[in-house]
C-alpha cells in the first residue's frame, strides 16, 4: 500500500493533463447558453463600437431555471472563479475565458479519480483503488466532463465521497461523519438534481437495514441520527432548490 498515493496522484496529474487539452475549446451549445446566463453574462456593442457588460445578479446564479440547465453548485464555483479573474485580468474582461469558466468541472474532474481509489481502497483494497483510479482517469468520458463547464464531474467527484462518508457514519455512528454525510448528500443533489437517483436508492436501502437492525438490538441510535443527518440536508435542498421546481414545471409544459 505504500505504492497507494505515488499511483493516484500519477492518474490524478495524467487526468489533469488529458482535460486541460480541451479547455480551450470553444464552449458547446450547453456551456455556452450557461455562461452567458448564469456565470459570465454577455455583453453589448454599441454604435460607436463600444462594449459594456450585461449586468448578471447572483440570483440568477442560484435560481435561474426557465431551461433546466442550470447546475447550480458548479455555476457558482465556475462564477466564484470568473469573478476572481474579473479582478486580475487585463484589458478586455468581457471576453469570455472557456479555462476560466471551466476551472470547477476541471478540479472535480481530478478529484473524482482520488475519491473514488480512497473509495475502493476502503471497500477492497489499495491494489483495487490504484487500478479504479487509472480506469477513471483514462476514461474518454470522464476527461471530456473534466472539460467542460457542468456539473457532471463534480456529480463523479461527489458520488464516492457520499458513499465513503455513508460507510464511515453506519459504522462508526459519530456526529460528525453524520454531518458530513448531510453535506455531500446536498453537494451531490446540488451538483446535477438528476443524481436524486443515487440518494434515492441508498437511502431507502439504509432505512430498511438500520430498522431491521433496531429492532433487533433495540438501539435506535443509528435511525435516528441518519434521519437527522436526511433532514439537515431536505433543509438546504428545499431552500435553494425548491424555486427552482416551478421553472422545471413550465418548462416541461410548454417544450
Amino acid at each position: 500500500s505504500k505504492w497507494f498515493w505515488p499511483v493516484v496522484i500519477a492518474a490524478m496529474i495524467f487526468c489533469g493533463g488529458a482535460a486541460a487539452m480541451r479547455l480551450n475549446f470553444g464552449f458547446a451549445h450547453d456551456e455556452d447558453y450557461s455562461a452567458r446566463r448564469v456565470i459570465a453574462g454577455s455583453y453589448k456593442l454599441s454604435k460607436d463600437g463600444e462594449v459594456t457588460g450585461q449586468h448578471l445578479s447572483w440570483r440568477e446564479t442560484f435560481f435561474y431555471y426557465r431551461k433546466p440547465n442550470n447546475h447550480p453548485l458548479h455555476s457558482i464555483l465556475a462564477r466564484l472563479a470568473w469573478t476572481a479573474w474579473q479582478v486580475v485580468a487585463p484589458g478586455e474582461k468581457w471576453h469570455m475565458g472557456e479555462p476560466v469558466v471551466r476551472s470547477a468541472a476541471w478540479a472535480g474532474g481530478v478529484a473524482a479519480v482520488g475519491a473514488l481509489a480512497v473509495l475502493l481502497r476502503r471497500l477492497v483494497s489499495p491494489r483495487a483503488g490504484m487500478v479504479a483510479a487509472w480506469l477513471l482517469a483514462m476514461h474518454p468520458w470522464h476527461i471530456r466532463y473534466a472539460s467542460e463547464a457542468r456539473g457532471y464531474s463534480l456529480m463523479l467527484f461527489l458520488i464516492p465521497v457520499v458513499l465513503y462518508l455513508w460507510m464511515r457514519a453506519v459504522r462508526e455512528n459519530l456526529w460528525r461523519w453524520w454531518l458530513a454525510l448531510a453535506g455531500a448528500q446536498f453537494a451531490l443533489i446540488y451538483s446535477y438534481p438528476g443524481s436524486v437517483y443515487v440518494l434515492v436508492v441508498l437511502n431507502l436501502l439504509t432505512v430498511g437495514w438500520l430498522v431491521v437492525r433496531a429492532l433487533r438490538t433495540a438501539d435506535w441510535t443509528t435511525p435516528g441520527r441518519w434521519f437527522a443527518a436526511n433532514c439537515f440536508a431536505g433543509m438546504f435542498a428545499v431552500q435553494l432548490m425548491l424555486p427552482l421546481v416551478p421553472q422545471l414545471e413550465r418548462y416541461m409544459n410548454t417544450e
